[in-house]
């Protein structure tokens, strides 16, 4: 029996909130550029730097890098789970187990890991932690277990996730045809019309 914290991917919020928020956010990056640079940028060039900003890269799994770390030895519960020393006597009917630390190095947008991919997804994904630019997972097991059981759960984690972020398309980014219209109506006033027309 594998047990687990609960910290499931894919679980913390709708995607398209996400997504939502980063549109909204581009209205305020306009406004926050320096007059003198915004009408020294191109309009292509200007909207090539915010769509570079906002664009959400997909998660790339490294899996040439994962790392599972030596099992240590634990006490478990004789429910499966991880024993946490507290002050008091021990519970009854303890057994000795091995905790096994697994490392999956990843690039791309956080945000993607902890997101549900749509707004119909009901399920968490596998309970992992995101540390910096790895997902991280304990798996505790009794001792003496087939190691077998071990590598199937964590392959069955894996693919579950692989499954999931190659799902999604590569990158999301605010659409173009909208962030073009923002620079070419202001360039099209003089400069204090434009700076006011931004700024709305």
């Amino acid at each position: 029996m594998f047990k687990q914290h609960r910290n499931n991917l894919f679980n913390d919020c709708d995607l398209s909130v996400i997504l939502e928020n980063v549109c909204n956010s581009i209205i305020p990056q306009i406004e926050a550029i320096a007059e003198r640079e915004f009408f020294a940028t191109s309009d292509a060039d200007l909207v090539e730097n915010i769509i570079a900003q906002n664009s959400i890269k997909q998660i790339t799994l490294h899996e040439e890098k994962i790392c599972i770390r030596k099992p240590i030895l634990c006490r478990i519960t004789s429910a499966g789970r991880l024993y946490r020393p507290e002050n008091g006597q021990d519970p009854p009917n303890l057994k000795d187990g091995i905790i096994t630390q697994v490392e999956i190095p990843y690039s791309g947008d956080k945000r993607l890991l902890v997101s549900k991919p749509s707004m119909h997804y009901r399920h968490g994904g596998p309970s992992f932690t995101i540390k910096d630019d790895r997902i991280i997972k304990h798996y505790v097991q009794p001792l003496y277990s087939d190691p077998k059981a071990f590598k199937h759960h964590f392959l069955r984690n894996l693919e579950k996730i692989k499954n999931i972020s190659h799902g999604r398309p590569m990158t999301y980014h605010y659409p173009k045809k909208d962030c073009e219209t923002l620079p070419s109506k202001a360039l099209k006033t003089d400069e204090r019309k434009a700076k006011q027309l931004i700024c709305t």
